[in-house]
C-alpha cells in the first residue's frame, strides 16, 4: 500500500491514489491498527472527491463512484466499531451526495471571482449556441431526404458532444470544493433523517438521526419484499423516533430508491398520514429566496393531452389570488419561451410528457412544442431556476434503477441548479391522478405559511381517500 501510494503521488492519478489509500487501510485494519486504517480510508475518500469531478456529467458519475464505495463502507464499519455513529453517518452522506458536487445555484455563480465568472459565462454561451444549433437542425429534419438524414444526425451527435463538453467546463468551475461533512445540514428541530448505505454481503446500514443523536442498525436487501415486510424491517425499529418527529427526510441508496417509503403502512395507515415525508439529495442548504409572486404554468406542449390542459386551468385558478401567472399552453411552449419564463418565475408547474432516457438518464427531459425538449443540461446551465417546481409528467422524478447514491434526473437537475423543492413522479402516471393531485396541491397557496412538503402530503392523502386503488404514491417531493 505504501509503495502504491508513492507511485500514485508520482503519477498524479486520483484513481491510483484511491487504490493505494484503500489498500493501505485494508492492511492496517488487518493488523489491528484501527486508527491508522481510519486515516487511510479517509485519505481514500478524499481521492474519490477529486476523482469524481473528472467524470463527465453525462457519463454516469454516480455509478462510477458507487463502484468505488468500498473505502466508505470499510471506513463506516471501523467508525461504528469505535462507537462513532455520527461520524459514520457523515461518511455515508458525503459518499452518497458526492456525485452532485456540481451543485451551483445563483449564490455560487454570483460569488465567482471575475476571471472565473468570465470562464463560466463563456462556457454557458458555448453550450447555448450548440443547443440552439441542434434545435434549428432538428426543425428541418422533415425537409431532408433519407440519404441526407443520416449525415444530419451525425452532425447533431457531434453538436451534442460539444454542448456536453461546454457544460462540463462550466461545472468544473463551480466544483472546486467537493461536498464535505461540514456542508451537510444537521437535522432540524423535530426532523428525523433516515439514511441508507451499503454494508456489504447484501446488507445495508440504516442510520436514524435526530437532533443530537444518531443510531444505526443493519437491514437485509429489500428487493422483492412486500410493503408489510418493508414496514416491519425499516419503520418498526424506528417507530418511537417517528412518533417524536414532525418531519421525515429520507436519504435513499440502491434498492431503497424504489421504495415508496411514504406509502408504507404505519400505525394503521400510510406513513404519510402520520408525518410529512421528503426525499433529500443532501445538497448544502441555502436560504430560500424572498417569496415572489410569479408563477409559470406550462401544459400539453404536444397538443395531445387534453387532461393536462384542464389540469393547468385548475392550477391557474388556484394560484390566481396569490401569483401573477404566465401560461405557455400547447405550441407556445417552445424551448426559448420556457427558458425565459423559468428565469423570472418563483413557482413552475409543468403538465405534460416527461421522458427518462439514455444509459445514464442524461438524455431525459420535458417534451416541448416544435419537437423541442428541455434537457438536464438546459436546467443545469441556468443561472437561476424557480425555488419551487412541480413536474406533473411521467418519470420526471426517476433516476437509474438502484441508483448508487444521489444521481441526476430531471427533478434532481432543478435542485442542483438551485431549486429548494421539486414534486415529481418516479414512474408513469395516470392522467386522473395528475389532475386530482394538482387540484388539491394548491389549496392554501395564497397563505404565507404555504409549504410544498405539507401541501403534497395533504393532496396525496386526499387522492388516496377518494380512490385508494390509484397510484397516488408515484409522486414524491424531493428536496436539497
Amino acid at each position: 500500500g505504501d509503495e502504491l501510494a508513492l507511485r500514485a503521488r508520482a503519477g498524479g492519478s486520483p484513481e491510483a491514489a484511491w487504490q493505494a489509500a484503500a489498500s493501505r487501510g485494508c492492511a492496517r485494519a488487518a493488523l489491528g491498527d484501527r486508527a491508522a486504517a481510519i486515516a487511510a480510508y479517509r485519505e481514500a475518500e478524499g481521492a474519490l472527491d477529486r476523482q469524481g469531478l473528472l467524470v463527465p456529467l453525462g457519463a454516469g458519475r454516480a455509478s462510477f463512484l458507487g463502484d468505488r464505495e468500498r473505502s466508505a463502507r470499510e471506513l463506516i464499519d471501523l467508525l461504528l466499531l469505535d462507537g462513532r455513529a455520527g461520524e459514520a453517518l457523515d461518511v455515508a452522506r458525503t459518499a452518497r451526495a458526492r456525485a452532485l458536487a456540481i451543485e451551483q445555484g445563483p449564490s455560487r455563480v454570483g460569488g465567482l471571482a471575475p476571471r472565473d465568472r468570465a470562464r463560466w459565462d463563456e462556457a454557458i454561451a458555448r453550450y447555448q449556441r450548440e443547443r440552439e444549433r441542434l434545435d434549428r437542425e432538428t426543425d428541418g429534419d422533415w425537409r431532408l431526404a433519407a440519404a441526407r438524414l443520416d449525415a444530419a444526425r451525425e452532425r447533431r451527435s457531434a453538436a451534442r458532444a460539444r454542448a456536453d463538453a461546454a457544460l462540463d467546463d462550466a461545472a468544473s468551475i463551480l466544483a472546486e470544493r467537493p461536498i464535505t461533512p461540514s456542508a451537510l445540514a444537521a437535522p432540524r428541530e423535530g426532523e428525523l433523517v433516515l439514511a441508507f448505505f451499503p454494508a456489504g454481503a447484501g446488507r445495508y446500514h440504516l442510520f436514524a438521526a435526530e437532533r443530537g443523536e444518531v443510531t444505526e442498525r443493519l437491514l437485509t436487501d429489500p428487493s422483492g419484499a412486500s410493503p408489510d415486510a418493508l414496514a416491519a424491517r425499516i419503520l418498526a425499529p424506528v417507530a418511537d423516533a417517528i412518533d417524536r418527529a414532525r418531519r421525515l427526510r429520507v436519504l435513499a441508496y440502491g434498492p431503497f430508491h424504489q421504495i415508496d417509503l411514504h406509502a408504507l403502512p404505519f400505525r394503521g395507515g400510510p406513513l404519510l398520514a402520520r408525518i410529512p415525508v421528503e426525499y433529500g439529495l443532501d445538497l448544502p442548504r441555502v436560504d430560500p429566496p424572498p417569496r415572489r409572486d410569479r408563477a409559470l404554468v406550462v401544459a400539453d406542449t404536444r397538443d395531445d393531452l387534453p387532461a393536462a390542459r384542464a389540469e393547468a386551468a385548475s392550477v391557474a385558478l388556484a394560484l390566481g389570488g396569490a401569483f401573477r401567472i404566465a401560461s405557455l399552453p400547447g405550441e407556445t411552449a417552445t424551448r426559448p419561451a420556457l427558458l425565459a419564463g423559468l428565469a423570472r418565475a418563483d413557482l413552475f408547474h409543468f403538465a405534460g410528457h416527461g421522458v427518462f432516457a439514455g444509459a445514464t438518464g442524461w438524455d431525459s427531459g420535458l417534451e416541448l412544442a416544435e419537437s423541442g425538449r428541455l434537457t438536464l443540461g438546459d436546467v443545469l446551465a441556468q443561472p437561476r431556476v424557480p425555488a419551487r417546481v412541480v413536474l406533473s409528467g411521467c418519470e420526471t422524478g426517476r433516476t437509474l434503477d438502484h441508483a448508487r447514491g444521489a444521481d441526476l434526473g430531471m427533478a434532481h437537475a432543478f435542485l442542483a441548479a438551485g431549486a429548494q423543492a421539486v414534486i415529481a413522479a418516479v414512474r408513469p402516471i395516470d392522467d386522473r391522478v395528475a389532475g386530482e393531485l394538482a387540484a388539491a396541491l394548491y389549496q392554501g397557496a395564497a397563505t404565507d405559511g404555504w409549504d410544498l412538503v405539507e401541501a403534497l402530503r395533504v393532496a396525496e392523502l386526499e387522492v388516496r381517500d377518494r380512490a385508494p386503488e390509484r397510484d397516488w404514491a408515484a409522486y414524491r417531493i424531493i428536496t436539497r
